[in-house]
């Protein structure tokens, strides 16, 4: 059975903004959802996630699947490198690579990718998909569109969307059943 691995950004779950809809179309595909809680805000630290996804994916292989928002889409980088694992496919909702210092932001400078493991999670990810918007308001269209580079992701533009987070307002992203389509 294929396996879905939801990981959130740093503000809030995945059912505040697109997640119950997502979980609908994965459970009527019958996927099994595997769904961390990670600390939120200022409790976020690399070490703190990691002990959380440690817990909760007890295996990750060539029928895993993941699908990210925000910090999550760094996330998933820097734990396929440190598992040594291959997977299946992402689908990354607003990922973005920082070029530039956010002094509010500091403290998620850990969750940055190195080269060392952009290049593992090119080489050991079959299938990447990016969903972007032309409107976020958190990573810059440089930012976006270097995470789609850095990748190798397909990337899957949706107007006027925002960051897809709770306050983009952001409830579903149908476009997603045509990406599960191709996984």
């Amino acid at each position: 059975m294929r396996r879905f691995v939801l990981i959130h950004g740093m503000s809030c779950h995945l059912d505040k903004c697109f997640g119950e809809k997502i979980k609908a179309r994965l459970k009527a595909r019958g996927y099994e959802i595997v769904e961390p809680f990670f600390p939120l805000g200022k409790d976020i630290s690399l070490n703190g996630w990691n002990e959380v996804m440690d817990k909760v994916v007890q295996n990750v292989d060539e029928d895993t699947c993941f699908l990210c928002h925000s910090l999550g889409c760094l996330y998933v980088i820097k734990y396929l490198f440190r598992k040594h694992a291959n997977c299946n496919a992402v689908i990354v909702v607003a990922g973005g690579i920082l070029n530039r210092p956010i002094k509010e932001f500091a403290f998620l400078s850990d969750f940055m990718p190195t080269e060392e493991e952009l290049k593992h999670f090119k080489t050991h990810t079959q299938k990447v998909y990016d969903i972007t918007s032309n409107n976020d308001h958190i990573f810059t269209q440089e930012e976006l569109d270097l995470y789609v580079t850095k990748t190798n992701a397909q990337k899957i533009f949706i107007p006027n969307c925002g960051h897809f987070g709770r306050s983009s307002g952001v409830k579903d992203i149908p476009q997603i059943e045509t990406i599960l389509d191709k996984i």
